[in-house]
């Protein structure tokens, strides 16, 4: 049996993959797992940075934003998510 909460692995697992396809320049493909795992994560400001990045460089410019808003809502010292916002 696993020592974790049910759902961390797979948040985990979600963001990992969203966040090595963004690196792997396939921000079309990162952005369903990162909406996945936003979902299972809402309070994840790391979360929602990837998937405000990976919304930017698709043109879902709105989605984005929503994505950058809750990065420094959650951790407002996120100088990426301001300037994704700018």
């Amino acid at each position: 049996m696993s020592d974790q909460p049910t759902g961390v692995g797979s948040i985990y697992e979600l963001f990992r993959e969203g966040s090595g396809l963004l690196d792997d320049g396939e921000a079309a493909a990162a952005v369903e797992p990162l909406r996945a795992a936003a979902a299972l994560a809402p309070d994840s400001a790391a979360v929602h940075e990837a998937l405000g990045r990976a919304c930017f460089a698709t043109s879902r410019i709105r989605e984005a934003r929503c994505a950058f808003a809750r990065t420094v809502e959650l951790d407002p010292s996120n100088a990426y998510a301001h300037y994704g916002l700018g």
